[in-house]
């Protein structure tokens, strides 16, 4: 398996608040990881920053590639020793999207909102869309009993998964709680080809149409995106900097909010 990833500034942000890392644990497994930090919080691209290199740290160093679920309790606490006295715990406000190889195929992990997509052997792109009906849970509030009381009093504990595929869609709505703050699946290689993680960047397109500018859909985004033709090199990277120098540019889209993009080919 070869993993890949990339992220970029949105045109309303004047600093990049996502972040993303691929790679290779030492015993040779692919992981692809993003993170999101929450605009209205501070200092969350040091934030998502940390979360994310956190993560990477653990599949390279000490943890064990026994399985694909991420211990992301221990994440969370390894981050906020990170963080120190160099910003609040705000700062960890911010989504962690992780993909990982384990026995048979890539299992994924969601904690907040963000896009998974993954690519079937018989051609069939299936989109997930993990999305909260208010702001989405993060692994700060581990750490803040009180912020978690107040998130559950204003109702925002609500997540919907919408499953698009081009038979159709479900939809699942779901109560949050800390047990279950991670939403997760597993893709056996068995089925699937590829496995694609966004931020919500990707519910931000917008098309010039000379007079207004009209919304695009996160699907129509997904399907240009995951374009790919080959997974050698950094097939993400070139991927995503193709769709925006060229294709934007052409088709006259852009991006509000920051875009970040991870992925495993599962084929060899």
């Amino acid at each position: 398996m070869h993993a890949d990833s990339h992220f970029t500034i949105g045109k309303t942000h004047k600093v990049c608040q996502d972040y993303a890392r691929a790679g290779k644990a030492t015993e040779g497994k692919a992981f692809a990881i993003l993170s999101d930090g929450c605009s209205s919080s501070p200092d969350t691209d040091l934030g998502a920053r940390l979360l994310t290199l956190t993560t990477a740290n653990s599949f390279q160093l000490s943890w064990l590639f026994t399985g694909w679920d991420i211990c992301h309790e221990d994440i969370a606490l390894a981050a906020r020793d990170s963080l120190g006295e160099l910003a609040p715990l705000e700062a960890l406000d911010a989504t962690l999207l992780v993909a990982k190889e384990g026995p048979g195929g890539v299992g994924v992990t969601v904690i907040g909102d963000g896009v998974v997509a993954c690519l079937r052997k018989d051609g069939v792109l299936e989109v997930i869309d993990v999305n909260y009906k208010n702001a989405p849970g993060y692994l700060s509030y581990y750490f803040s009993p009180g912020r978690w009381e107040t998130y559950l009093k204003q109702g925002c504990n609500k997540r919907t998964i919408t499953w698009y595929t081009s038979e159709g869609l479900t939809s699942e709505d779901q109560e949050v709680t800390m047990e279950n703050l991670a939403w997760t699946h597993f893709f056996p290689t068995a089925e699937y080809k590829v496995v694609f993680l966004f931020s919500d960047g990707v519910h931000s397109f917008r098309k010039d149409n000379g007079l207004s500018w009209d919304s695009v859909s996160m699907t129509e985004v997904v399907e240009q995106l995951t374009a790919i033709k080959g997974a050698t090199g950094a097939f993400v990277q070139r991927r995503m900097q193709a769709f925006e120098n060229r294709f934007c540019r052409d088709n006259h889209w852009q991006h509000d909010d920051d875009l970040a993009m991870a992925s495993i080919w599962m084929e060899n």
